[in-house]
């Protein structure tokens, strides 16, 4: 069987993350309003690492993420999954990336792109 790890290929190796990190997905319809999310994060708690999953993102708007302090992108690969995630809007790889978070940090706090933090979370 296809292990979930295959599935995500790591572009940054070497972020620590402190806490659990915020963990979310990004094509590019949302690449400008994930950008809010990912500030109010650095500006709420910046010690808290950022994992965002590349949906389909252009490689300019990956660059812009890779940007940010604490942030690691990668690549979700949807040729892995065809069958569950072949339209993004059915939202089936959300289940696949919280999971696939919780094995590898204990923890996640999962942020859609709209979502703005305002207070820092402990």
């Amino acid at each position: 069987g296809v292990q979930l790890d295959d599935a995500c290929s790591c572009r940054v190796s070497d972020v620590t993350f402190r806490k659990f990190p915020v963990v979310t997905a990004v094509s590019d319809n949302h690449a400008v309003e994930v950008h809010d999310m990912m500030s109010s994060v650095v500006s709420k708690m910046p010690e808290r690492g950022i994992t965002v999953y590349d949906l389909g993102l252009e490689n300019a708007a990956v660059r812009n993420l890779e940007s940010y302090c604490n942030v690691m992108v990668r690549q979700f690969r949807s040729d892995i999954f065809p069958d569950l995630i072949e339209n993004l809007r059915h939202y089936r790889w959300k289940a696949l990336l919280i999971y696939g978070a919780l094995l590898e940090f204990g923890g996640a706090l999962w942020a859609d792109a709209s979502i703005r933090f305002r207070h820092p979370i402990q």
